[in-house]
Order: C-alpha cells, then structure tokens, then sequence
C-alpha cells in the first residue's frame, strides 16, 4: 500500500526565520506547533554534528559518540508559526537499541541519515526504516538525508538515494554540517509536512 505522502512547498513564499534556541526570550516564547523529531542512523555518520549545526550554528570539529540518547530543542519561524522541535539523537550502537526503541513511539518525524562516503551506512537504512516502522506510525513524515557531501569522497549516489527517498515516501536532501549546507532546509522541509498533518489531526486546536 502507498503511503499517503504530502510533499512540502518549498517555494519562496514560504518564510523561514530561526529563533536562537539559547537565547532567554527563546525560553519564554509561546510556540504554535511542538513536534519531537528523531534522527537516526549508524554511529559516525553525522547525525549529532547536524543538531549542532541547527541549534548553535557551529560545528564540533572533535569526534563525540553519543551515549545513549541525547536531546535538544530548537524553534523556527515559518510563515508566522513558531514551531518548537524536540531532536531525540539516539546513538547508532547496536548495544542502546533497545534504549532506542521506547523514544519511537512519540514521533511526530523522523530523520534518517547516512553519510555519502561510506555505503554501508546507506545500505542500513533499510534496517533503521525496519526498526522505526516497528514502533511508529507508517504514515509519519521522513526525510532521508545524505551528510558529508562536501568532503570530496562519494560511495553514494544521489540517483540512489533518490530511487530509495521515492520507493519509501521520503524528501531526500544532502547535507554538510561542516559548512551548514541544507541543514536548516532539512528541518524546515520536515515542518513543512508534519504541520498540515496536525492541522487535519487536531482540526479544533488551530
């Protein structure tokens, strides 16, 4: 059965403002729209380093593997909506998969992210998609993400990506969280498909 898929409009009519998710008025900004967010996919592939790059437009240039799971919250400004996103990190280690299951359950999206210079990361996509569909909604927005695609070494296509992005009902973007190239258009893209989603969901609270 295919997914019923809504694709996001991304044209440039579509304002997009990000709110400093450090800053004190951050803290005490109503928001119109809450949404958890899960990243996942193989360990080293980049998935914590895009968090940072969103969150404080930075870069961590020092390899740290997520233990466990780790949480970050960031607002965007989308056409007048302020939309707070809870970024559930799970580690990609076999040994906390059992820790990272229980998280699914709250999804309002999820992330997957491969890194484009090593294919055994992509290639496991296909069991990240098992393991989410297991515990979430079938239905849930997903964008399948390529990172790393500015280091120069290239094991996967885009054309691949692509063919499993279409085949899954997914947005498929590449990104760099070195240089910030469509990191924010990934999270922005994602907002843009789970908002109209609540909005037919929840049709009394808007």
């Amino acid at each position: 059965m295919e997914e019923d898929v809504i694709t996001p409009d991304l044209n440039e009519s579509s304002e997009l403002v990000e709110v400093d998710s450090d800053s004190e008025e951050s803290q005490v900004v109503m928001y119109d729209y809450l949404f958890n967010v899960i990243i996942v996919g193989d360990s080293g592939v980049g998935k914590t380093d895009l968090i940072g790059r969103l969150c404080d437009e930075a870069y961590q240039t020092k390899f740290v593997t997520t233990m466990g799971m780790n949480v970050e919250s960031h607002t965007l400004c989308i056409n007048d909506k302020k939309i707070k996103l809870q970024l559930w990190d799970p580690s990609g280690s076999e040994k906390y998969l059992h820790l990272t299951k229980k998280y699914f359950s709250n999804a309002s999206g999820i992330i997957y992210v491969y890194d484009v210079s090593y294919a055994r990361s992509f290639h496991n996509i296909v069991k990240w998609m098992d393991l989410v569909g297991e515990n979430t909604d079938a239905n849930l927005p997903k964008v399948l993400v390529g990172n790393k695609c500015d280091t120069g070494r290239r094991a996967v296509t885009k054309e691949q990506a692509e063919r499993l992005a279409d085949a899954s009902g997914m947005i498929f973007m590449e990104t760099s969280a070195i240089s910030g190239h469509n990191v924010t258009q990934v999270f922005s893209s994602l907002c843009q498909v789970m908002i109209p989603l609540y909005d037919k969901k929840f049709p009394l609270e808007q």
